[in-house]
């Protein structure tokens, strides 16, 4: 099989260890890898080791690049199970930017609610202190 590294834009081929597949699906395509799909996900491990440092270092870690260079890959299937095994629970959010999308803080915290399996009254409170947050960083010039 041959493997292409995007982050490091080379290729290699490494022989096949194990005739039995991993995933029914060896060849995902255009598709984005999940977290299901971490056994078949390789060759991004240093991109994988500096993005979990710096989760666990920042509460806020923004990953963002051109369309199609394997970021929602390299969270799902990398670094998200990395997150896992130390008990970290790590929630994937794409924010819809359309004109018809309800507001970011919203479609955050609906993500939030719905991956963490939050009460109603932990859901009020979460829009409560995004809210509160939102306003201090806006007033304090942190948000434009």
């Amino acid at each position: 099989m041959i493997f292409c590294s995007a982050s490091r834009m080379s290729c290699h081929s490494q022989p096949m260890v194990d005739a039995k597949p991993v995933s029914k699906k060896r060849w995902l395509g255009l598709e984005a890898f999940a977290e299901e799909d971490a056994a078949l996900f390789f060759g991004r491990a240093t991109d994988v080791d500096e993005l979990v440092r710096k989760v666990i270092r920042k509460p806020l870690t923004v990953l963002f690049g051109q369309s199609g260079l394997g970021k929602t890959s390299l969270l799902r299937a990398g670094v998200f199970p990395r997150l896992r095994q130390k008990r970290f629970t790590p929630v994937y959010v794409r924010i819809d930017y359309s004109g018809t999308a309800p507001p970011v803080l919203e479609q955050v915290t609906r993500r939030l609610v719905e991956e963490l399996n939050l009460s109603d009254d932990a859901e009020d409170e979460l829009r409560v202190a995004g809210l509160t947050a939102w306003s201090r960083d806006r007033e304090a010039g942190l948000l434009s």
